[in-house]
């Protein structure tokens, strides 16, 4: 399925379903990098009275990072599908909010710092409305040979 931008949906570049698929399209892909939009749905297991806590911005721009190793991978190889990934570090994690409110758009934007397979480092940061909400850097680990629904 492709989004209106020309690009697949994030649903077919990541495993995530359901109230855990927080990207709705990617807006731009860069050599280095990519920037989506997504949300945190209302029915996600973190939220409470329409908020959830700032911390979830990670997972945003976590699948975002994903995504981008996607779109990597497909340019490269062809491959396609999902890659199973972990998370495996965050760091210099900064907040602009203790919390969000669901529904609302979000923007990840994540740019390659490094990598040195199956490690790869992403600078992240996420918007709402132009302000800033969270910069970070991330750290996944990837599988080698992980693409989910392959023999």
């Amino acid at each position: 399925m492709t989004a209106p931008t020309g690009f697949p949906h994030p649903r077919d570049l990541i495993p995530h379903r359901g109230p855990m698929l927080l990207l709705e399209r990617i807006l731009d892909s860069m050599p280095d990098g990519v920037s989506c939009q997504g949300r945190i749905p209302a029915d996600s297991p973190f939220a409470a009275e329409g908020r959830v806590p700032a911390l979830v911005s990670i997972e945003l721009a976590a699948q975002a990072a994903a995504v981008f190793e996607a779109l990597v991978r497909r340019e490269s190889s062809g491959a396609a599908g999902p890659r199973i990934g972990y998370l495996v570090s965050v760091r210099a994690a900064r907040f602009a909010f203790t919390e969000l409110p669901t529904g609302e758009p979000l923007v990840a934007q994540v740019r390659s710092a490094g990598s040195s397979p199956p490690l790869g480092l992403y600078d992240v940061r996420v918007e709402r409305d132009g302000v800033l909400v969270m910069t970070a850097t991330l750290g996944a680990y990837l599988t080698i040979s992980g693409i989910l629904g392959a023999p």
